[in-house]
């Protein structure tokens, strides 16, 4: 079959190069981005949603304890300038309230996106599986799909769809 009717029939092909290997399409391509990652024995503890409302908690527990230690930190150390004879501008303890406070918001935003996984590039980890592990689905519940199916063949593979759970395609014939 030509490139050219490969094309107009939306299927995926290989473009012959100088060598015996062939060149993938920027669709395969795509596909073999999508499912990359480097296979692991046992399941990632971090693919469980459960386990990471866990972290979340614990990490929050964390920073709850970090900005109560700090502002101990800070009054203990106006008490102490001002046992000292030191003035201490108002300014000055506003100012780092405001930092220490600014610290907590921007941890708190670090663990939210750690923990729902949202950020991250984890070599161990599939794009396609990351982004489902956000809510909590795997491959193998992925019902429907609208393109094609050597492609997510290849990407169900890789993430471990269970072999036989079959899923509907929907295909649109070109006139």
């Amino acid at each position: 079959m030509s490139t050219k009717t490969a094309l107009e029939l939306a299927l995926p092909f290989a473009e012959p190069l100088h060598s015996p290997r062939r060149r993938l399409t920027k669709l395969q391509r795509g596909s073999h981005t999508v499912a990359r990652e480097i296979p692991s024995k046992h399941p990632l503890p971090i693919l469980d949603i459960a386990y990471r409302s866990r972290q979340l908690a614990f990490r929050r527990s964390q920073i709850s304890q970090w900005l109560s230690h700090e502002h101990r930190q800070l009054q203990e150390e106006v008490e102490y300038r001002k046992k000292s004879g030191e003035v201490v501008d108002p300014e000055y303890i506003s100012s780092r309230v405001a930092r220490i406070e600014k610290e907590a918001a921007q941890q708190e935003k670090d663990a939210l996106a750690i923990c729902s996984m949202l950020e991250g590039s984890d070599p161990h980890i599939a794009p396609l599986r990351r982004a489902l592990a956000v809510w909590g689905p795997t491959a193998d519940d992925i019902g429907a799909l609208s393109i094609q199916t050597r492609i997510w063949n290849d990407i169900f593979t890789t993430t471990s769809r269970f072999p036989g759970n079959a899923v509907l395609i929907i295909a649109k014939k070109k006139s």
